[in-house]
């Protein structure tokens, strides 16, 4: 009963419409990334907030996997500088040592 309640609840439709908006967003950043492959300074931007987007929604693994990658293409920009700080989060923790 509670999941019902949960269900018909004003705060259970704001999320799941905010969860739709972020679906939205990490596919247009997706677009990005995917065709703009030699544009180094819009590809890295959508690269990390692709990652971040990710990560909000969840997807630590898929966020995990965009940051490094930023970092290791494009390393010298301010957006892999952000992707190292956001690495730091301790969900990200054991990634690194598949």
């Amino acid at each position: 009963r509670q999941a019902e309640a949960e269900s018909a609840s004003p705060n259970a439709n704001v999320k799941a419409g905010a969860a739709r908006q972020w679906e939205k967003a990490l596919e247009a950043f997706q677009l990005v990334v995917d065709n703009y492959p030699d544009h180094k300074e819009v590809r890295p931007e959508a690269m990390y907030w692709s990652g971040e987007v990710s990560f909000k929604i969840g997807d630590h693994k898929n966020s995990y996997r965009n940051l490094v990658k930023l970092t290791l293409d494009y390393p010298e920009t301010v957006w892999a500088k952000r992707a190292r700080g956001y690495l730091t989060d301790s969900a990200f923790a054991k990634m690194g040592e598949d």
